[in-house]
């Protein structure tokens, strides 16, 4: 099967070229990748065997019974993306797919690590249109396992730190990515403070929606209380 699918994938390789080249060469999505005429061959790449193999294969290794996803729509949301796209034959699936709880064992079919807010929203019209059941993680501490998803798509947001401090108002915007023990030394050498996570590796978006019990929250309230 990994033969036959890296077989097809040239073929389905040269026709996507050919397709989106035109496309791609206009909104940069290329990342500075030269994109081949309709008249060339267009260099092997490693990347479309992947999302192939782990879209059509029937035995797939390492991510059980994952959902059949279209090579040329995973194709184009990689187009689209500033971070990374991983699927089960990259090298460090296994670590990124694990969360706080070790008894939550899934195997996402796609795991998207965003790097931003357009990231996000592509990501989230792809599970939609692909129908894929979404799971959105910011530290992933979730004791429920609500941070993975098996056989859908997972929205890592781990690698969104934007830390935005104005002194003069008192306000911070903070990006999901954060942890709470981040936050607190960020703010600390500027004297503030906010009800953050008992544990500093909690993420500051599923805690922050989940209501925000800490240290400080028989004083200052809850952590949503302050958004």
């Amino acid at each position: 099967h990994r033969t036959l699918g890296r077989g097809l994938c040239r073929l389905e390789q040269d026709l996507l070229f050919q397709k989106l080249g035109h496309k791609w060469s206009q909104d940069n999505g290329t990342r500075g990748r030269r994109v081949p005429k309709a008249s060339e061959t267009p260099p092997r790449n490693p990347f479309l065997e992947r999302i192939y193999f782990c879209s059509s294969a029937p035995n797939l290794e390492n991510s059980m019974k994952s959902p059949r996803l279209a090579p040329a729509a995973l194709l184009e949301l990689w187009g689209t993306l500033k971070g990374r796209m991983l699927t089960a034959d990259d090298p460090d699936f296994d670590t990124v797919r694990k969360v706080w709880n070790a008894a939550v064992d899934a195997f996402p079919a796609l795991t998207i690590q965003a790097r931003d807010a357009a990231d996000v929203a592509h990501a989230v019209r792809f599970a939609r249109a692909q129908n894929l059941r979404l799971a959105v993680r910011s530290g992933g501490h979730s004791p429920a396992g609500y941070g993975t998803v098996h056989g859908g798509l997972l929205l890592d947001l781990s690698k969104m730190k934007g830390f935005d401090l104005d002194l003069e108002t008192r306000h911070v915007r903070l990006e999901p990515g954060l942890t709470w023990g981040e936050v607190a030394t960020l703010l600390h050498p500027h004297g503030l403070a906010l009800t953050g996570g008992n544990v500093a590796t909690v993420g500051v978006g599923g805690m922050t929606q989940g209501g925000g019990i800490g240290w400080f929250t028989r004083k200052h309230g809850l952590t949503v209380d302050r958004l």
